[in-house]
Formats: C-alpha cells, sequence, structure tokens
C-alpha cells in the first residue's frame, strides 16, 4: 500500500528485523545513507518499502533527512525504524 507522510505518525511498526541476513541489512544502511546525501544535496526522494507491526507491507516516496537511534527521519520530522525497512531506492 502506498502511503502519505501523514499517514506514517500513526502507524505502529515491525518489531523485529525484517532482513535476515547481515549483508542485506548492510546493503539496506548504505542505501539510507546515499538517499541522506542525495536528499540533502539535491533535494531527491527516495522509495522506502517497510511493514507494520500487523506485517504489512507499505511503500512511501519521500526525502530521508537524517538517521538517528536507528531511525530514519523522514519529511516532516516522522520516523521509521530501520528494522521495519525491507528496501530504500532513490526515485527517478
Amino acid at each position: 500500500m502506498t502511503l502519505n507522510i501523514t499517514d506514517i505518525a500513526s502507524l505502529k511498526f515491525h518489531f523485529d528485523d525484517v532482513l535476515e541476513s547481515t549483508a542485506e541489512k548492510n546493503y539496506r544502511k548504505e542505501r539510507i545513507y546515499i538517499s541522506i546525501i542525495m536528499a540533502n544535496t539535491q533535494n531527491r526522494k527516495s522509495t522506502i518499502i517497510f511493514a507494520t507491526s500487523d506485517n504489512q507491507v507499505n511503500t512511501i516516496s519521500s526525502l530521508i533527512k537524517g538517521f538517528v537511534n536507528d531511525n530514519i527521519i523522514i519529511e516532516g520530522g516522522c520516523e521509521i525504524p530501520l528494522k521495519a525497512i525491507f528496501e530504500v531506492s532513490l526515485d527517478n
């Protein structure tokens, strides 16, 4: 399901990490850092695919502004836990 930024604040996120391997987790972190750089230097949005506590997979397109306390910060100051994120990719 594709969500709006305003929907994020009311969600409960998946508690356990949705990725299993260390390689997948490292790649996810690399993509997040690249997305942060691109958002802050070129105003590029990223598509974020993540899971909620009810195991529903959601998608949002947003600027990723930062990364703190194992959460990414998106537009509007909303946070998404790193463990809930399957994939991050730069939008065209």
